[in-house]
């Protein structure tokens, strides 16, 4: 029995160190995403006040480097339709955009399938007159699709396998110059 409860506390402290690490390896990831964000929208728009947005993480071209997908919201990223979700992937020390979709609601998923070596995303669209749907938005091989309009993306007629990455309830963080 006091065996059992050594290799527990062993193995408590074993794993914590990794766990602290995971930690601020995300932290880090997310703080390259703020900052990136800020000088986009500065660059896009002069004043990043009322901007918010939701990150998630996930390897979107099997590298082993996690791309970041970031649903951005306020009022210069959203309509009727919905807000602009990013796809931004590591350029050495910060990202780079490697899509912009202009009108997406969440859940945005990550499929299983490919397109030119990157996973397609999946989001939900609305448009004018049209009941809201899944649409599938492919990599071109620059970019991803820009809209949900036809040519660009598709209407998923089947739940396609994926992750959540960005979830319905999103807890969107207030995007500022101050932090």
């Amino acid at each position: 029995m006091n065996q059992a409860i050594l290799s527990i506390v062993l193995v408590g402290m074993i794993c914590q160190p990794g766990t602290a690490q995971i930690r601020r390896e995300i932290s880090k990831a997310e703080e390259g995403v703020r900052q990136f964000l800020v000088e986009y929208i500065e660059s896009e728009h002069g004043q990043v006040d009322g901007a918010r947005y939701e990150v998630g993480f996930s390897d979107l071209n099997g590298d082993g480097i996690k791309e970041a997908i970031v649903y951005l919201s306020g009022r210069e990223w959203c309509g009727t339709a919905g807000c602009q979700t990013l796809v931004l992937t590591r350029s050495r020390d910060s990202y780079r955009l490697a899509g912009r979709i202009l009108a997406t609601r969440p859940p945005i998923r990550v499929l299983y399938r490919k397109e030119h070596g990157w996973r397609t995303l999946g989001a939900w669209v609305r448009g004018t007159g049209v009941s809201a749907y899944e649409a599938a938005f492919p990599f071109d091989g620059k970019n991803y699709a820009i809209s949900a309009a036809p040519g660009y993306a598709s209407r998923l007629k089947s739940n396609g396998e994926g992750e959540i990455v960005i979830p319905v309830s999103a807890n969107e963080q207030a995007l500022s110059t101050d932090h």
